[in-house]
C-alpha cells in the first residue's frame, strides 16, 4: 500500500464524520451546515458515538463541540487560510 502525505487548509475541509464502531455507518455533515451539531448516537444502530453532556468540558460531547467552533470560526479568518491539517492518503495497489 502506497502512502501520501498533504496538507489541507480549513478552508479546504468540506464535512466532518466518522463510522459506527459497532454497524460500520458512516455519517457525515458539511461543514457549513454544522450549526446544530453532530448527534451523539449512530442513525442506523442507535450507538452512543460521543460520550458525556455538553456542560461537562471532559465529555466526548463537549470536546467535540469545541472543535467544530474551531472549524467554523478559523474558515470565516483571515488565519484559517493558513492553518493546515496533514493527511494521509492512502491508495492500495490492485493486482
Amino acid at each position: 500500500m502506497a502512502e501520501n502525505v498533504f496538507l489541507v487548509s480549513a478552508h479546504e475541509l468540506l464535512s466532518i464524520g466518522w463510522h459506527c464502531p459497532h454497524c460500520g455507518a458512516i455519517y457525515t455533515v458539511p461543514i457549513e451546515r454544522l450549526d446544530r451539531g453532530l448527534p451523539p448516537h449512530c442513525s442506523n444502530c442507535n450507538e452512543v458515538l460521543a460520550k458525556g453532556h455538553s456542560q461537562d468540558d471532559n465529555s466526548d460531547v463537549r470536546m467535540l463541540e469545541k472543535f467544530l467552533f474551531f472549524l467554523r470560526i478559523s474558515r470565516e479568518r483571515e488565519f484559517g487560510k493558513n492553518l493546515c491539517f496533514q493527511v494521509p492518503l492512502k491508495i492500495e495497489k490492485r493486482t
